[in-house]
């Protein structure tokens, strides 16, 4: 449903608690679905005591007709980048490469830090398109979280294992969130 675009589906057989946790999992591991946000709202049928369906509406990132065009571009963003990994690398100058790319051809969104709630900011009026592997590879602009989706997104094309870790940093109080990469190197 996700990969077609779906604003809203129907899932019969599974309890809505499951339902919302898959889909959590989807966007924590598939950066390629840029127009997905962790919230989302949903509806539970029951018949009497027994749950029959589930109406799911993901929250999105751009407005829903947007999605294809955008896709288009972010497909061809990812397929530029990985056409220009040199495939007789070893994996660390893979990674090196990716990261280089990304870090020249991107910019932080700076307009972020205003927006946080300790900068006097609301982080509801942000768009979250910053926070995306689109951000960062067609935009060209992102905060953390976009440079991550993308990276990672990039080495698991190529085979590298990366994924994401979420933590504190930035102030000496260590109240910021932030979110890094990992990527497995020669085991």
């Amino acid at each position: 449903n996700v990969s077609r675009y779906s604003t809203s589906f129907e899932i019969r057989g599974y309890p809505a608690e499951l339902v919302a946790e898959t889909y959590k999992n989807v966007v924590s591991e598939h950066p390629e679905f840029f127009w997905l946000t962790n919230g989302y709202k949903y509806t539970s049928a029951s018949i009497g005591c027994i749950q029959v369906s589930v109406l799911f509406e993901p929250i999105l990132t751009v407005a829903p007709e947007d999605i294809p065009e955008m896709d288009s571009s972010f497909k061809a963003a990812l397929s530029d980048i990985l056409s220009q990994v040199d495939t007789s690398a070893d994996d660390y100058e893979k990674a090196l490469f990716v990261h280089d790319y990304i870090a020249e051809s991107c910019r932080y969104y700076s307009e972020f830090d205003a927006l946080l709630p300790e900068n006097g900011g609301d982080l509801s009026s942000c768009d979250q398109i910053y926070a995306t592997a689109f951000g960062c590879l067609v935009n060209h602009e992102a905060i953390c979280s976009g440079y991550t989706a993308a990276y990672r997104l990039i080495l698991n094309a190529l085979g590298i294992p990366c994924g994401s870790v979420h933590g504190l940093a930035g102030d000496s109080d260590g109240t910021s969130g932030h979110i890094w990469n990992y990527v497995v190197l020669d085991g």
